[in-house]
């Protein structure tokens, strides 16, 4: 890390850019999301000068691809900079999507071209929910056990219900597992997923969608 900031420094002082950025992580703001619900998207940055702020944001949405590209203007001082780029993408139609994300940096003033090296991209799948079948019921139309769990989840659908699907999102709302449902009681492998909080979603055929919290330990 020493090291990356000498030469980041040595390369403001020559009047070049730097190269340097990492993306820390990407999330949705709220986690978990519905028709009614405005859709955020944030990433989080670092930069190995600042200041890091007086940045130039883009968006563009193409069926269920969104894509954003960040330019942000560093100053000459050799130190970590950590910012987020917060993307109000508003209402989305329920289904699947994804969210590409570059970010690059130029040198201050503003407005900052980037180097000749392409800033790093990452990516983040996220579900919006129908808000017309979206609920959580007041009667427990499934049980999930154990919980916390460390490898195995056991699903059990209680009164008729014996098909439909399920998804799992991690607590910045990125979905980590889905699958389909057969029959009223299913083991569920979750000994892949990293220890945390994570939100579990019941759909069952008729689009309605019952909510439990659990953690992997």
């Amino acid at each position: 890390m020493k090291n990356s900031l000498l030469i980041c420094f040595f390369c403001v002082i020559a009047g070049q850019n730097c190269q340097g950025q990492w993306i820390q992580q990407l999330w949705t703001n709220p986690s978990f999301l519905t028709t009614n619900t405005p859709v955020q998207l944030i990433a989080e940055v670092d930069f190995p000068s600042g200041d890091c702020k007086d940045k130039t944001l883009n968006v563009f949405q193409a069926g269920n691809s969104i894509s954003a590209y960040a330019i942000h203007c560093l100053g000459v001082l050799s130190f970590i900079c950590n910012d987020k780029d917060t993307f109000n993408i508003g209402l989305l139609p329920a289904g699947t999507y994804t969210f590409y994300y570059q970010v690059d940096a130029g040198m201050s003033p503003s407005p900052c071209t980037p180097g000749i090296v392409p800033g790093p991209s990452d990516s983040l799948t996220f579900v919006v929910n129908s808000a017309s079948g979206s609920m959580e019921l007041e009667k427990e139309i499934f049980d999930l056990f154990p919980n916390p769990a460390s490898s195995m989840l056991h699903l059990i659908l209680n009164g008729n219900l014996t098909d439909g699907s399920y998804r799992i999102m991690n607590n910045i709302g990125a979905l980590v597992q889905e699958s389909f449902v057969k029959g009223d009681n299913m083991q569920i492998d979750i000994s892949q997923l990293a220890d945390g909080l994570y939100t579990f979603i019941y759909e069952d055929v008729a689009k309605n969608i019952s909510i439990k919290k659990f953690a992997k330990k």
